[in-house]
């Protein structure tokens, strides 16, 4: 490489504001022949060549992002900010000290190239970020979310102007340029919605309560802000009215264009495509080139990458474009090219700098601080005039807090731009690291959504009354859960002096968007911008259980359906809001490997995994995971034949509980199989001849729950009950692989509640477990080696129940959390 004029030696590309100089006073050149390298075989050294050094600058960052963010992501840094961290660690206060990695790494000829990759991630990656977000939030939004919008802003940017004019003629000393303060005062004070989005994604907080107020106040304040900016900046940097008037039209005029003109067109494509839940090439193709041009447009007109994530917004997310957008597009911009763009933002970072002017340092780091104070107090205060708790206002101030990658674009603007020096993009950028991180951390250890679904009474089958209406949370993720779970259903023997309520959650992944959707099932020509693979199984689902409910007696049966939009790894989080609020008994949930009727099986869903031991987790009542074989064998007029192998436990009597009302219906066969340790024999005479009742109250409960059911359920014909007296676990499986055969359905309980004491039965075959979520009998039954091939209930009890004190913390996060 020859230089011209100013030679040009790798630490100025870090050192005295060089990224600005780079791109307005200095130049270089290289040998446009220097592309491509013959190899080390031909003499050639690979790094002097522009594309070998382009992948190698990219292979570092990449491995050391992902070598930091394994450290920190743990204790909840996000990965932007370990991107961050990354590119300090490779500049020039650590790695960059390296004469021989300073040499090549910071070599000015891949330079340009790595900026330009970095810019074009960033441009599709808020892109991304739009399409995925649901811009009916602003319009959607309530009073709470207005509030917390405005008045954080406002009072941050008002606690910056009153700082201004207190310090006077100081400013001027501080700032190298007059809009520094103007620019701090626009964009610290702003919360923005792609960095919020991605933080609360990374957290799984996206569909809790403080998630969905947060970022409906942060897309209003986003919204509202990029045009107040527009019109704000184009004054103040020009002293003109009529300028700052053409900046706002020009940037309308560009809105208005991208709604009523692209918008409709790319919709009308998609109608055109064949249905699938993916776009084809071409038309993805297409959208990825109108993102470009619109990025291009407002580059044109001073707003940088703004037209990307404009159009994002208003493109119509989930499938099928969202979808595609998300599938082929997020992970090779999200996880290879993005860090490129962070990374050098670090890079550019120079520690030394901040030795120098101590006392101007001292009073810039006070505006950053009073704009941070501002913004937390000013998100405080209207959380708690709608009687939000402290706790979780304080969660909400520190979410509204979140710094990332837009400060980041924002900062290395400015630097480029000198509107800000070394030392204060230093500066910033270490609020950001330091914003970005601690705010996180604090957040996930702070907030834990789960908390809330406690229920403070009894909500168990067990605990029912006979009589009492039956209310089932019934989970279904495809029209293959349908009929089993509506065969139990229909075995429970709804009438109208014992009915039944199921609350039908038909739960959908969720894809190409950002924003989760619970609501209640209408039938309804379908949208352009609805999960549109979905929407019509919904319909067909929802169509089953209705004619179920049409089938019997009025009142005896009601199904209320609702439609769950959300991810697998929070989507518990919906499941347990709707058992809590409509005081369900039983959550039942499908098991997350499917059989074929010929014994096979699929492939595990691990999403459906992790959301059935959330499920069994955190649940404000009894769940049963249902394992479906098919229908399996019945005895001559009747429609089911049951089997409950009970043991002992809470879990147990649920399962015998749940057994009990089917043992009402007529058309159900009945048996109940007892197994009784040799050893225990003489425990029950014990038990029962005993006066101290509370060392074995378990067992007396037991003891209790049986005789009844005998004395009111067993006929000796239609309900049967038997006791198998073992010795061993190898006995009582025998004895379960003799019989299960003879059934259409068996009901177990769980027993792994923490408080239920494992019997030398259990010991052995707790070993062996592979479904720890089934417990030990269910895992038994779901195991291919068992060669089971009946549908199997597993039950486990209401785990959670909470005191007096859990239920005023439990009301008033209910009272306030309404967005």
């Amino acid at each position: 490489m020859t230089s011209t004029d100013n030679a040009i030696t790798p630490e100025d590309l870090y050192h005295n504001d060089t990224a600005a100089q780079l791109s307005r006073e200095m130049f270089f050149c290289h040998r446009a022949d220097r592309t491509i390298s013959a190899g080390i075989f031909l003499g050639d050294l690979p790094l002097d060549y522009s594309f070998p050094l382009f992948l190698y600058q990219i292979t570092v960052i990449f491995v050391s992002t992902r070598l930091v963010h394994a450290v920190l992501r743990n204790i909840g840094v996000p990965i932007v900010i370990s991107q961050l961290i990354a590119g300090v660690l490779l500049g020039p206060s650590f790695m960059g000290r390296s004469e021989s990695f300073e040499q090549h790494f910071f070599n000015p000829s891949g330079w340009e190239q790595l900026n330009t990759l970095a810019y074009l991630s960033f441009v599709l990656f808020v892109f991304i970020i739009g399409v995925k977000t649901d811009i009916g939030l602003i319009f959607k939004s309530g009073k709470k979310a207005t509030a917390v919008a405005f008045c954080s802003t406002g009072l941050s940017q008002l606690f910056l102007l009153v700082t201004t004019s207190i310090f006077g003629k100081k400013t001027k000393r501080i700032f190298t340029d007059e809009m520094t303060v103007i620019n701090l005062s626009l964009r610290w004070s702003m919360t923005s919605y792609v960095v919020l989005s991605c933080a609360l994604g990374e957290l799984n907080l996206l569909t809790s309560k403080l998630g969905r107020l947060a970022m409906s106040s942060a897309l209003i304040a986003d919204f509202c802000n990029t045009f107040f900016t527009a019109l704000m900046t184009g004054l103040i940097s020009h002293g003109n009215g009529q300028i700052a008037a053409y900046s706002l039209i020009s940037l309308i005029t560009f809105s208005l264009i991208l709604w009523f003109v692209v918008r409709p067109f790319v919709v009308w494509l998609i109608h055109r495509a064949p249905e699938s839940r993916f776009l084809d090439e071409a038309l993805l193709v297409l959208v990825i080139l109108l993102a470009l041009a619109s990025a291009l447009v407002t580059q044109l007109l001073g707003y940088n990458s703004l037209g990307a994530l404009l159009l994002g917004f208003m493109l119509p997310g989930g499938a099928p474009l969202g979808v595609t957008v998300v599938e082929r597009l997020d992970r090779l911009v999200a996880g290879i090219f993005l860090p490129v763009f962070v990374a050098l933002a670090g890079l550019r970072m120079d520690p030394y700098t901040l030795f120098k002017g101590v006392r101007r340092l001292v009073y810039f780091q006070s505006f950053v601080l009073i704009s941070v104070v501002g913004k937390f107090v000013g998100t405080i205060i209207p959380c708690l005039y709608f009687r939000l708790q402290l706790k979780d206002a304080i969660v909400l101030g520190l979410m509204n807090n979140f710094k990332g990658i837009r400060e980041v674009d924002y900062t290395a603007q400015w630097q480029d731009m000198r509107i800000v020096d070394n030392q204060q993009y230093t500066i910033l950028m270490i609020w950001v690291i330091f914003l970005g991180g601690l705010t996180s951390i604090l957040v996930k250890y702070l907030y834990r959504p789960e908390d809330r679904f406690l229920a403070y009474k009894h909500r168990s089958i067990h605990s029912s009354k006979p009589g009492d209406e039956l209310r089932v949370l019934a989970c279904i993720h495809s029209q293959t859960d349908v009929t089993q779970t509506l065969s139990i259903l229909d075995a429970t023997n709804p009438t109208q002096s014992s009915p039944l309520c199921v609350y039908l959650i038909h739960l959908i992944e969720l894809a190409g968007r950002s924003d989760a959707i619970i609501r209640p099932h209408k039938e309804k020509t379908r949208k352009p911008n609805k999960q549109a693979s979905s929407a019509s199984e919904s319909d067909r689902i929802v169509n089953a259980f209705q004619s179920f409910e049409r089938q019997l007696p009025q009142g005896a049966v009601t199904v209320l359906p609702y439609i769950c939009i959300s991810p697998y790894n929070t989507m518990h989080e919906d499941v347990c809001t709707v058992a809590l609020d409509k005081k369900a008994v039983l959550v039942l949930i499908p098991f997350h490997q499917r059989y074929h009727i010929d014994g096979s099986t699929e492939p595990p869903n691990l999403s459906i995994l992790t959301l059935n031991l959330n499920v069994i987790s955190y649940a404000p009542c009894s769940v049963g995971i249902l394992i479906d074989r098919g229908a399996g064998n019945a005895a001559a007029g009747y429609s089911h034949q049951v089997a409950v192998y009970f043991i002992g436990g809470p879990d147990d009597r649920e399962a015998l509980a749940f057994a009990a009302r089917m043992a009402e219906n007529p058309t159900v066969g009945l048996t109940v199989v007892r197994f009784r340790e040799k050893t225990a024999m003489r425990r029950v005479q014990t038990i029962n001849n005993s006066f101290d009742w509370k060392e074995n109250d378990d067992e007396r409960i037991d003891e209790e729950m049986i005789d009844d059911f005998v004395k009111d359920s067993v006929d000796d014909h239609r309900v049967l009950y038997r006791e198998e007296v073992v010795s061993t676990g190898e006995e009582l499986v025998g004895v379960i692989r003799e019989t299960s055969s003879l059934f259409s359905l068996l009901i177990v309980g769980r027993r792994e509640t923490k408080n239920q004491k494992e019997t030398s039965l259990m010991a052995g075959l707790s070993e062996w477990s592979e479904h720890p979520e089934l417990g030990v009998i269910g895992d038994l039954l779901a195991s291919a080696d068992f060669g089971c091939m009946v549908s199997t209930l597993v039950i486990q009890q209401q785990a959670r129940i909470g005191n007096s004190d859990d239920k005023i913390a439990v009301a008033n996060a209910d009272h306030s959390q309404q967005v």
